[in-house]
């Protein structure tokens, strides 16, 4: 069950609800491939209500440092396990707070790449802030894209892939 849903082993007609979107999405599940469906159950399981105070608003252990924490940890542990540098792409808000996070493992970025134009060649906390293309002729460091914006992760994802990195393996993408 999940909320006020529940997988139906049976078929179940919605009529005129049921589209070909819906029949699309079916084939590809395998859940509803294997003639499960979605139905609503007649009275609500789980009420939720998102109010000003809520743990998840009040609590200090849900606070966003808290889950930079969280990936920096896991990011010292796993793509950076074997190696104290590594490029840091992107130097918003999110970058700055990971970069901080990361030190406390003992990580640095050896190079920070930007786009902004005023940061190219500068140095931020000693490491030169380089352009995209700088990557192609750097030997091979872990990379951690920490870029928000789907699109923008999108456009850097298929840049890295296309020098032939792979995603989980020689970069991240953590924002």
């Amino acid at each position: 069950h999940l909320g006020h849903l529940q997988w139906r082993q049976r078929p179940h007609h919605f009529g005129e609800l049921r589209c070909r979107r819906y029949m699309a999405h079916r084939a590809r599940d395998p859940l509803l491939g294997a003639g499960h469906e979605i139905g609503v159950l007649p009275r609500r399981l789980v009420g939720w209500r998102d109010t000003s105070a809520r743990l998840s608003r009040t609590a200090p252990e849900y606070a966003l440092e808290r889950f930079t924490d969280c990936k920096a940890f896991h990011l010292a542990r796993g793509l950076l396990g074997t190696s104290d540098r590594y490029v840091l792409w992107g130097y918003g808000s999110t970058g700055r707070a990971l970069r901080r996070a990361l030190l406390r493992y003992d990580r640095a970025p050896s190079h920070i790449v930007e786009l902004h134009p005023g940061r190219l060649g500068q140095r931020i906390h000693g490491a030169p802030v380089v352009a995209p293309e700088a990557l192609a002729d750097m030997p091979a460091t872990p990379i951690v894209v920490s870029v928000a914006g789907e699109d923008p992760r999108a456009l850097i994802r298929r840049a890295l892939r296309g020098m032939g990195l792979r995603d989980g393996s020689d970069f991240v993408c953590t924002a």
